[in-house]
């Protein structure tokens, strides 16, 4: 994938139950949580966005409603423009 949204979780070995993060090593990750002390912790993100998973969600798909995502890269970009 060219884009990982991980949200409300803690990306450690436990959420990810073994699983081996080195499979999205060419992947941008996009983290968010409510707790910032999270962020990066465990995976540093291309974008860190403390907040609400619920809440985030909800303003993620208002805000995307109608773009098409044929630019993963693109995508990136305005997710991070999204967060600030």
């Amino acid at each position: 994938p060219d884009v990982v949204l991980a949200v409300g979780t803690s990306l450690n070995e436990f959420s990810l139950n073994g699983y081996d993060m080195a499979g999205f090593a060419e992947a941008r990750l996009m983290h968010v949580d409510v707790d910032p002390g999270v962020l990066g912790r465990a995976v540093p993100p291309a974008v860190g966005v403390v907040a609400d998973a619920g809440a985030f969600l909800a303003a993620l798909s208002v805000r995307l409603r109608g773009f098409h995502f044929d630019d993963p890269v693109g995508a990136l970009d305005r997710a991070r423009s999204l967060a600030e």
